[in-house]
C-alpha cells in the first residue's frame, strides 16, 4: 500500500503547523493522489456493519451523514463556492492518520476460523468458541469472533464455508444484505467496494474508516471491515477503535488463510439416538441419518454402523459399539483394531502403534484417536462396551470434506448410554 502511505504523508504535511500555504509541488502531489488513488474516499455511507445491531448501524449512518455535511460546509461555507488555495480538499482531510502502526510480532492461529495472523505483543487474545452460521449477523462480543485487542483498538475475525454451489459474488452480496437489508445498495457489491488482496486472494474493504457506532472498543473511534473469499470459504476481518487505514492494512498484510482448519459446523438443533448401539449425537436439521438395522456382522458388512451423511460435503460420520470380549481389556481391543487397520489400509495409513494414539474428548469421556490417510476413528469405553466413531469421505478433495476439526467438535455432543444398547 505504498500509494496510501504517500497519501497519508502528504495529508499530514498539509495539516501540520507551519506556513499558511504549502509549496506548489505538495499541492500538485496531493491533487495527483486524489485522482489516482480510487480506494481513498472522504466519508461514505457504509455498505455493511457486520459487527453491529440494526439500531447501531442507523446511528453510524447518521454520524457519517453529519461528517459529510461538515465537509460540505468546510468546502463551500463563508460565501465561497469552492476551496481556497489554503484549504485542503475534503478527501485529503479524511486521510489523516489517527494512530501509529504497532509492531506485529506475535502469531495467533485461529483454532476454528481458518486463518493465522501476526499481532502486537501484549494485546489480549480471545479465541472464538462457536461457528459462524450462514445468514447470521456478527455482533460485538459474539462467540463466533476471534478477538485481539487492547483498551484502544480491537481486531476481530470470523470465517465460514460457502453454501453448496454458492459463488463468491453471491456470498459477498449475502454478507452485505445481512446488515444493509437494502437490495439497492447490495446489488452493486462487490464492484462498489474497495478492492485489495488478502493473502493473495481477491478481497474488498466495505467499511473504510467510518465512525464506529456504540459498542466500539473506544467511543468516537473508527471501524474498518474487509471481506475475502478463497475457494469455498469466506472471511470477515474488522478493526475498530483508535485506528486508521495504515494500521488496518498492516494487520491484513499479516493474515494467512488456512481454510482446511476452519471448523464449519452448523447449529446442532437435532439429536440422533441410535436404536441399537447405546449412544446419541447432535445433528443439524438437513443431515441424513441411516441407523444400523442389525448388530449381526457378515463378511459383506463386518461393521453394521449407524451413518450420518453431512449435507453439502462428501463426508459421513459413523457410529458403532460392541461388548468388550469377556476378560478382555480396552487396551487389547485397540491393539486388535490396529491389526485390522494394517490389513485394510495402505502402508503408513494405520495410525501407528496404539500406545501413541492421542486422547480425544467424546462427550464427557476421553477416548483415543486413530488417524488414517483420509479418515479417522475415535474409540472410547463405557459400561463394558467399546464405541467407535468414524470420520470418512468419498473423495480425496479436502475442500469437500466435513472438516476433521468439525468432526472432533461434533464428538463432544455424544452421550454414551450403554444400558440402552440392544
Amino acid at each position: 500500500m505504498t500509494t496510501d502511505r504517500d497519501f497519508d504523508r502528504i495529508a499530514t504535511a498539509w495539516l501540520a503547523d507551519g506556513p499558511d500555504e504549502l509549496p506548489g509541488r505538495v499541492i500538485d502531489a496531493a491533487v495527483d493522489q486524489i485522482h489516482l488513488t480510487r480506494q481513498r474516499r472522504a466519508v461514505r455511507a457504509p455498505w455493511r456493519f457486520p459487527t453491529m445491531t440494526s439500531p447501531i448501524r442507523l446511528a453510524a449512518l447518521a454520524a457519517a451523514g453529519v461528517l459529510i455535511l461538515a465537509a460540505v460546509a468546510m468546502v463551500g461555507g463563508a460565501g465561497r463556492s469552492g476551496p481556497s488555495p489554503t484549504q485542503a480538499p475534503p478527501s485529503v482531510l479524511a486521510a489523516v492518520p489517527s494512530a501509529a502502526v504497532p509492531v506485529l510480532d506475535t502469531q495467533f492461529i485461529s483454532p476454528r476460523n481458518g486463518y493465522s495472523i501476526t499481532y502486537p505483543a501484549g494485546w489480549t487474545v480471545r479465541p472464538a468458541t462457536q461457528s459462524w452460521q450462514p445468514g447470521k449477523p456478527i455482533l460485538w462480543g459474539d462467540a463466533t469472533l476471534d478477538a485481539i485487542q487492547t483498551s484502544q483498538a480491537r481486531f476481530v475475525a470470523a470465517g465460514q464455508r460457502l453454501a453448496t454451489g454458492e459463488t463468491a459474488a453471491q456470498w459477498l452480496k449475502a454478507y452485505c444484505l445481512g446488515a444493509a437489508k437494502d437490495t439497492g445498495q447490495c446489488d452493486t457489491v462487490p464492484q462498489s467496494w474497495v478492492p485489495i488482496k488478502i493473502a493473495g486472494s481477491d478481497a474488498y474493504i466495505d467499511l473504510n474508516g467510518v465512525p464506529a457506532a456504540p459498542g466500539t472498543i473506544t467511543p468516537g473511534g473508527k471501524v474498518f471491515d474487509a471481506v475475502v473469499v478463497s475457494g469455498i470459504t469466506g472471511w470477515a476481518f474488522t478493526l475498530d477503535g483508535e485506528v486508521d487505514r495504515p494500521m488496518f492494512d498492516a494487520f491484513l498484510d499479516k493474515v494467512y488463510l488456512l481454510p482446511a482448519t476452519l471448523i464449519s459446523i452448523p447449529e446442532l438443533t437435532g439429536r440422533f439416538t441410535s436404536p441399537t448401539l447405546g449412544y446419541s449425537i447432535g445433528t443439524a436439521a438437513d443431515w441424513t441419518t441411516t441407523p444400523a438395522t442389525t448388530q449381526t456382522r457378515t463378511a459383506a458388512n463386518p461393521y453394521p454402523v449407524d451413518q450420518i451423511r453431512i449435507t453439502g460435503t462428501d463426508s459421513v460420520v459413523s457410529g458403532w459399539s460392541e461388548v468388550l470380549p469377556k476378560g478382555g481389556t480396552f487396551a487389547a481391543y485397540l491393539v486388535a483394531k490396529h491389526q485390522d487397520a494394517l490389513a485394510g489400509n495402505p502402508p503408513g495409513c494405520d495410525g501407528g502403534d496404539p500406545s501413541t494414539w492421542p486422547s480425544i474428548p467424546i462427550g464427557s469421556a476421553t477416548g483415543r484417536l486413530q488417524m488414517w490417510c483420509n479418515a479417522a476413528v475415535a474409540f472410547v469405553e463405557a459400561g463394558g462396551r467399546a464405541y467407535t466413531f468414524g470420520w470418512g469421505s468419498d473423495t480425496f478433495q479436502t475442500d469437500q470434506h466435513f472438516s476433521f476439526e468439525a468432526w472432533k467438535e461434533l464428538l463432544t455432543s455424544v452421550v454414551l448410554d450403554p444400558a440402552s444398547a440392544k
